[in-house]
């Protein structure tokens, strides 16, 4: 019986080391990078491993500079155009300057860029939404029904035949400046009305309020060494 109790005791000897092993935790590796967390509005890219963590704030500002220059572009010309010639004045100059503003300031920026505004009710169909902007139009109208606000910008990753692109995408809202031509349409002038049909026979950016969530506006940036996983 003698051998029969050593063998017992060791073995019971053994599953008290293999559980006291398997239950000890790893030791982290001080040596392991530590991932900051994943940014507001960033969410793709970070579950997509493509965009480096610690870059996406950068891409962030970058969006940000070139979504500016473009907003305050347009705005101080339609200002101009509204002093000048009046609101069906301003209607006009939209009409024939909107787009050529944004290529000029997409031209001058300091590297690659692609601007555009787009909505799911545009009055210039050169500016409807394509598919990847359509997911991200649909993302903000749910958040602002869920969060009673709007967020303050998007990021997506687009790929394709390309290399793979970031968009950043930021929201717009309807301003007192923007009611004059975008608000209720039973409330415009007759001869208002009539000259954005004839410019704009499919127009749907109308009857909004103060505050309505417009569209958006986006730069789509290329990415660098820097950038990539």
């Amino acid at each position: 019986m003698e051998p029969m109790l050593r063998v017992v005791k060791w073995s019971g000897v053994c599953v008290a080391l293999v559980l006291l092993v398997g239950c000890q935790k790893p030791k982290p590796n001080p040596e392991a990078p530590i991932e900051p967390p994943c940014p507001d509005g960033a969410s793709e890219l970070c579950a997509s491993k493509v965009v480096r963590r610690e870059r996406i704030e950068q891409l962030v500002e970058r969006g940000k500079k070139a979504t500016d220059q473009l907003l305050v572009t347009l705005k101080r010309q339609l200002v101009a155009a509204i002093k000048s010639r009046g609101t069906i004045g301003a209607i006009e100059f939209c009409s024939t300057n909107a787009l050529t503003l944004t290529r000029t300031v997409q031209t001058a920026w300091s590297e690659p860029i692609a601007l555009k505004r787009t909505s799911l009710r545009v009055r210039n169909p050169k500016n409807a939404p394509d598919a990847f902007e359509r997911t991200v139009l649909r993302w903000f109208i749910e958040q602002k029904k869920a969060r009673g606000k709007l967020p303050s910008h998007y990021l997506q990753l687009v790929t394709g035949a390309k290399a793979p692109r970031v968009r950043y995408y930021r929201p717009l809202v309807v301003q007192a400046i923007c009611l004059s031509c975008h608000g209720p349409r039973s409330s415009m002038p007759d001869a208002l009305r009539k000259r954005i049909a004839a410019l704009y026979p499919a127009d749907r950016a109308f009857d909004y309020k103060l505050n309505d969530f417009r569209g958006l506006v986006r730069v789509e940036l290329s990415l660098g060494e820097a950038e990539r996983r």
